[in-house]
């Protein structure tokens, strides 16, 4: 599902992931793609800097990892860009909310939600209706 409103440079796409670790990858593809201003993507631009892009996919690969190791099946990621902003959203129907840990140099796990606070502007954790839950982190895009 995708939607694109040129006058007010507005995009929104949404894809449903299977609960693999694959599925980081492919969501760090669909956000490039939609930064680039590829198939259902933003306007062309909206990624600004390649390092403001690259944040954008670290971030969506984090969160949708969490969702597949949490989640007891496909996540939902949904993105909407905005002149300067990205907001990403990740649903999973897991029922364990993610935890920002303190940091640490020589941890291997544990640090993906440290990372997504340090990259957004913004960070929620919302229950989902009927379970589970939602990431939204908002993020800087366009110039910069």
């Amino acid at each position: 599902m995708s939607t694109v409103d040129r006058a007010r440079r507005y995009a929104q796409v949404e894809y449903a992931l299977p609960r693999t670790p694959a599925s980081a990858r492919w969501a760090r593809h669909m956000t490039r793609d939609f930064l680039d201003g590829g198939p259902n993507g933003a306007a062309s631009g909206a990624a600004g800097s390649r390092s403001r892009a690259e944040d954008a996919e670290l971030v969506v690969s984090e969160l949708v990892a969490n969702a597949a190791e949490h989640g007891r099946s496909a996540c939902r990621l949904r993105l909407r860009a905005r002149t300067g902003r990205l907001v990403v959203e990740v649903h999973d129907d897991g029922d364990l909310l993610p935890v920002t840990l303190p940091g640490s140099t020589v941890a291997e796990r544990g640090r993906g939600m440290t990372l997504v606070h340090a990259l957004a502007d913004r960070v929620t954790i919302s229950p989902g209706r009927g379970g589970g839950k939602t990431v939204l982190a908002v993020l800087p895009v366009g110039s910069g």
